[in-house]
């Protein structure tokens, strides 16, 4: 017996997100979840794929449409990773804690919860400051890749643009040196043909977060790496 064209949607979705198509993975979850609107993992999977594209208005909406289908703690654990990205405290506290409800031992809910708990129980916060946990995740650089897909950039031609950064680097177009943005990665996506804000996100996400952390990578030394995530099911 042949799978149904609803599973179908959802294994090349499932596809897409592991192949970095964030894009082509929410249309696919789309499709889906018009044929097939009384299944939740559609819904959550579509809000994963669409907060992976940094759209965390549709993530959230994803999010609560699978919860009225299933009180899964999952669901209530990336709800609250959505509303932190649009710094929502409290909302993301209260979903974190009906997490908790369902699963005690959920570890990313867990950790967050926590976080929050001491961050908004800090009375001498500055204004803007974010959760410990949430460090990075407001760089004003991510607007730019929102909707954007990685392009991604493999181990030889990455040799090839660290070569070309540090050339920039020393020539007198970076007179200060490094300007802690992607300019000559950018720079060198163009004249291959790629494009340039794919290239910039697929390092950043891993870690290489400007063109002097791209040649650290020649260093041997590792990227950072983002906490608190949970995957697509």
């Amino acid at each position: 017996m042949g799978i149904s064209r609803v599973e179908q949607l959802f294994e090349e979705a499932r596809s897409n997100l592991r192949k970095l198509r964030y894009n082509l993975a929410y249309d696919k979850f789309t499709e889906a979840m018009e044929l097939a609107p009384e299944r939740p993992e559609i819904h959550y999977n579509r809000g994963f794929a669409a907060s992976l594209l940094y759209r965390w208005e549709e993530a959230i909406e994803c999010f609560r449409m699978a919860l009225r289908l299933d009180d899964h703690p999952d669901y209530w654990a990336h709800l609250g990773l959505a509303r932190l990205h649009l710094r929502q405290w409290e909302e993301a506290l209260y979903d974190f804690n009906r997490a908790l409800e369902i699963d005690r031992g959920h570890r990313v809910a867990g950790a967050h919860r926590d976080d929050l708990v001491r961050f908004l129980g800090d009375q001498l916060r500055l204004a803007g400051a974010t959760p410990p946990l949430c460090h990075g995740w407001y760089d004003p650089r991510l607007e730019s890749y929102v909707g954007v897909d990685p392009e991604i950039v493999n181990k030889a031609d990455r040799v090839q643009l660290r070569e070309y950064i540090k050339e920039a680097l020393d020539s007198p177009d970076a007179p200060g040196g490094c300007d802690h943005t992607h300019r000559f990665t950018e720079e060198w996506a163009l004249h291959h043909g790629r494009d340039p804000l794919g290239v910039s996100r697929f390092l950043y996400d891993r870690g290489w977060r400007c063109d002097c952390e791209v040649l650290r990578e020649g260093a041997g030394q590792k990227p950072a790496s983002r906490t608190g995530e949970l995957d697509s099911r």
